[in-house]
């Protein structure tokens, strides 16, 4: 898919069980690698939090958020992150990058 004339996207996610954040990926292909997840990954949601047009710039967003993560609180950490522009998904079939 094509966006904004790139031909490559990477979206940067995050998987859910609950509220908790259980892990933060980045795909070019979302619904691919989430599937690739469920065999091992206990989630119920996925957040699309961004994405950008450069792989090496893709990589530095996911770090930084997996950073602040970690840094915020450990245990109970997605209140806290500002995630505007994001779309929580319950299904994978939802999923449209």
């Amino acid at each position: 898919m094509e966006i904004y004339g790139i031909s490559e996207f990477y979206y940067i996610y995050i998987l859910y069980k609950g509220d908790v954040p259980v892990y933060v990926g980045m795909s070019s292909n979302v619904k691919r690698r989430v599937n690739q997840h469920k065999s091992d990954k206990d989630f119920d949601s996925i957040i699309i939090a961004c994405g950008h047009g450069n792989k090496k710039t893709a990589k530095i967003i996911e770090n930084g958020i997996i950073t602040l993560m970690k840094l915020i609180n450990p245990d109970l950490i997605n209140k806290h992150i500002p995630l505007n522009y994001a779309c929580k998904y319950k299904s994978i079939k939802d999923i449209n990058c």
